[in-house]
């Protein structure tokens, strides 16, 4: 009686394996054509990374080839500039100039282009060059300061303003004005220096010695307080011309007003600006730097 079911069992027990082998075999064939899709798939791909990488690299290429190219027509242009006789006596030709130095580092910030030798041949002229700028931009601007000059110190600001360093030559000229002011303030009540300058001690024939008479010290008091009021008086002044020169003049190409680039901050390293954005304007700093120091000394 069990016979037949264990001849039944052993039938589809070989059905089965007939089964399993044809899937097998199936899935086998289904690998081989897995394999070839993949290979025919991965060589166009690998083919086609390869070639994006060229690509990038030549763009690449190409990109530092411009900035190279850009940077020493640049140069040669500044080299020209600066070879020009009247130079000095010329604040369109000194703007053009920082034009052109300030347009230079600008390529050199935007592309790296170390370890190229064209260009690293010119790094002492660049420095040498804006430095030579600086120097004549400083010279115009103290003229037209003591001169009380809007046309030169305008021009002046232009140079700074070219070179990027125009919260730095206002600074720098505040600094100078309120210094020279808190000198003639220290000065006139400085006693060592009023009794020096008054004769000292009047020596004697027998090495006795008579002290200076107190109307010759405030004369002398009053003589320096006029000094350091004059001085206030003039480094005020500086601050409300340069101020005045800043409230009119504006950048020929961008249109932006000097005062309102002022405004903005000194920028720094990080990207922010000095004060938070917050304006210093130069009176208001003159001034801040003048009642602190008369409140130091007196």
């Amino acid at each position: 009686a069990r016979q037949e079911e264990l001849v039944g069992q052993a039938a589809r027990l070989a059905q089965a394996e007939a089964t399993f082998a044809t899937s097998a075999l199936a899935v086998t064939s289904l690998q081989a054509a897995l394999r070839r899709v993949r290979a025919e798939i991965m060589d166009p791909y690998q083919q086609v990374q390869m070639r994006t990488r060229q690509l990038a690299a030549l763009h690449g290429t190409v990109l530092l080839l411009r900035a190279a190219l850009q940077r020493l027509k640049l140069a040669a242009k500044l080299r020209t500039a600066l070879a020009e006789p009247a130079l000095a006596s010329s604040p369109l030709d000194l703007a053009k100039a920082a034009r052109l130095v300030a347009d230079v580092e600008a390529v050199e910030g935007e592309t790296n282009l170390r370890g190229l030798d064209a260009i690293e041949s010119d790094g002492d002229f660049l420095k040498t060059a804006r430095q030579q700028i600086l120097g004549h931009a400083e010279e115009l601007l103290r003229k037209g300061m003591e001169a009380l000059s809007q046309a030169e110190v305008a021009s002046a600001l232009q140079i700074f303003f070219n070179l990027g360093d125009l919260h730095g030559a206002v600074a720098g000229l505040i600094e100078r004005q309120a210094a020279d002011a808190e000198a003639a303030l220290a000065a006139a009540v400085d006693a060592r220096k009023l009794h020096s300058a008054a004769g000292g001690l009047l020596s004697g024939a027998a090495g006795r010695s008579a002290a200076v008479p107190a109307a010759k010290r405030q004369e002398l008091l009053w003589e320096k307080i006029g000094e350091a009021l004059a001085a206030m008086s003039t480094a005020a002044m500086a601050a409300w011309h340069l101020q005045r020169v800043l409230a009119k003049k504006r950048d020929p190409l961008t249109h932006v007003l000097f005062l309102d680039e002022l405004a903005k901050g000194a920028p720094m390293a990080d990207g922010t600006t000095a004060n938070g954005g917050a304006a210093v304007l130069p009176i208001d700093s003159m001034w801040e730097r003048l009642a602190q120091s008369a409140g130091e000394v007196l």
